[in-house]
């Protein structure tokens, strides 16, 4: 069995830039699966990284303008 690194809530907040609202958030919709051990929240230090992965805006190639090709309609 291999270890595998494991953040608290304020390193995973820290990892994602983003609130802890807004992580409580994530993982009452399942985009983010924690790991529970006793009362502990931890989580997975790949699974962060495939959820950021997963978010990534794709280009649209029907856009226009200046941020033509960054994922969003200009």
């Amino acid at each position: 069995m291999t270890s595998l690194p494991l953040l608290t809530v304020r390193d995973a907040c820290r990892h994602l830039a983003i609130s802890r609202a807004t992580l409580y958030r994530l993982m009452s919709e399942g985009r983010i699966r924690p790991v529970k051990i006793g009362a502990s929240v931890r989580f997975k230090a790949d699974d962060l990284t495939r959820f950021i992965e997963a978010s990534q805006a794709t280009p649209d190639p029907d856009a226009t303008g200046p941020r033509a090709g960054l994922g969003w309609a200009a």
